[in-house]
């Protein structure tokens, strides 16, 4: 276990030492491995893991740059990275990363351009388009780029959702029985309030002959 824990950190001084430069860390979807043991009934044992890892890779440690680390759950100190300090959080709602959560339109159209497929520009858009951020309309990248790897197999191939089942729902699943009736109905009025706004707005687009984004 102790290997487990400490791990990475020797990894990052093994690095420093090779390459004589300072290493930046990118730690994706931290998370994941907390959110399957919630799930799997070893929570505790992963949290004590987690803990160690973090603590002695990101703090005090002379062979780190800095360290980037991303996820669904907000980074709390209080938790995995009680040993850590001066994290400086982004998430959805901060306005200086909004573009670099998808592919902006630029980036989407010198996509297309590229695969030689400029002519299903509306069609992605249509599908794929489907996320606000701050003042940025940005696209999914997993589904315009399986989208393209399609097409350079098959000219005629057709959009796909493919980003559903993607993803484990477990931790929102626990979360919602760990909250127990007083959540349910609260998420019950929202979704009743989402499919009132939706049935307004296709009265409004059948109305008036506009487009909406479909959110995949």
């Amino acid at each position: 276990m102790i290997d487990v824990q400490t791990s990475l950190c020797i990894l990052i001084k093994m690095m420093h030492a090779h390459y004589d430069r300072k290493v930046i860390l990118l730690l994706d979807e931290y998370d994941v491995p907390v959110a399957k043991a919630s799930d799997k009934g070893y929570y505790a044992e992963m949290m004590e893991v987690m803990k160690t890892v973090m603590s002695t890779s990101l703090k005090d440690n002379p062979s780190l740059e800095f360290a980037v680390v991303t996820g669904c759950l907000k980074i709390a100190k209080e938790s995995i990275f009680t040993g850590t300090n001066n994290f400086v959080p982004d998430n959805i709602t901060d306005s200086r990363f909004n573009e670099y959560f998808g592919f902006t339109q630029e980036e989407v159209d010198q996509i297309l351009t590229d695969a030689n497929v400029s002519g299903k520009a509306e069609e992605v858009k249509r599908w794929y388009d489907g996320y606000h951020f701050g003042r940025f309309d940005v696209y999914c990248p997993w589904d315009v780029m399986n989208y393209m790897r399609d097409l350079q197999q098959n000219p005629e191939a057709a959009p796909a959702s493919y980003w559903k089942n993607t993803s484990d729902d477990a931790v929102i699943r626990s979360f919602i029985e760990y909250a127990g009736s007083n959540i349910t109905k609260k998420l019950e009025t929202l979704l009743a309030r989402l499919r009132h706004r939706i049935f307004q707005k296709a009265l409004s687009v059948k109305e008036n002959g506009t487009k909406i984004k479909r959110c995949r």
